[in-house]
């Protein structure tokens, strides 16, 4: 699953004006399964395993797209745009994440891509011998599976000189894991972006309380991610800026 989602103006440049969206779709709740919230959230309730493990309140299921300004929009499409989310994450780092966005969309414009790749793995206790791919079967014999990770790759629309206009956020939606686990997808780069550097989501996003989360770049975790658009040109700087980089040369 991957969503595009932009805090853009439509007379202005972004990757949602060049999608050529001609093509008139009726949104059938047939083409997707049908079930809520409160079905997810009491199958997770009567699920022994889970409980043992988790206790109550540690999942929830809600939108992937967290941004209130589109939360009317999306309300037609929920059974297609929601997710399980670890509780935490959603309302810790990802919402601190959010924020620390919204405040740098007042001077600047960025199209984000969001999605989900792989399914979280119960680790092994005394009551399971090997670890399993988390997942709940509900009342009416659908499968509901837990995502491993939540992406958001942002991209600056106007890119500006020696700054980082480009970067992935990857949300670990998983309580059990550790600090030095979440290595292996890249070297932590939040410090680059300067508009993360101050922010709120920059000092907690390493303490597993909030959900861990790291920036990577995108060479680093295009081809790891599930659902990851292709890499695309990068977006041409202003005139003014080409001239001014062709003169210091």
């Amino acid at each position: 699953m991957a969503v595009l989602f932009q805090w853009l103006a439509p007379t202005q440049a972004g990757q949602l004006n060049r999608l050529g969206l001609d093509i008139e779709v009726i949104y059938s709740q047939h083409l997707f399964k049908p079930y809520n919230s409160e079905s997810v959230e009491a199958a997770f309730r009567v699920d022994r395993r889970l409980k043992s493990l988790m206790g109550s309140g540690t999942l929830e299921y809600a939108a992937l797209i967290q941004d209130q300004p589109l939360s009317s929009v999306q309300d037609e499409f929920k059974e297609m745009l929601s997710i399980v989310w670890l509780s935490a994450l959603r309302n810790g780092n990802w919402r601190h994440f959010l924020n620390a966005l919204k405040s740098a969309s007042i001077n600047a414009k960025y199209d984000v891509n969001v999605g989900v790749s792989g399914t979280l793995s119960l680790p092994t206790t005394i009551a399971c011998n090997d670890s399993r791919l988390l997942s709940v079967e509900l009342d009416s014999g659908h499968t509901v599976t837990v995502p491993a990770l939540i992406w958001a790759q942002v991209r600056a629309v106007a890119p500006s000189v020696n700054v980082t206009n480009e970067f992935v956020v990857i949300a670990h939606n998983s309580p059990f894991l550790k600090v030095n686990e979440r290595n292996g997808l890249c070297e932590s780069m939040c410090h680059e972006v300067p508009w993360l550097r101050h922010s709120l989501f920059s000092k907690l996003h390493q303490y597993p309380f909030y959900g861990l989360a790291e920036c990577c770049h995108v060479a680093d975790v295009q081809d790891k991610l599930d659902n990851f658009p292709k890499s695309q040109a990068a977006p041409l700087l202003p005139p003014h800026i080409t001239k001014i980089l062709t003169d210091r040369s």
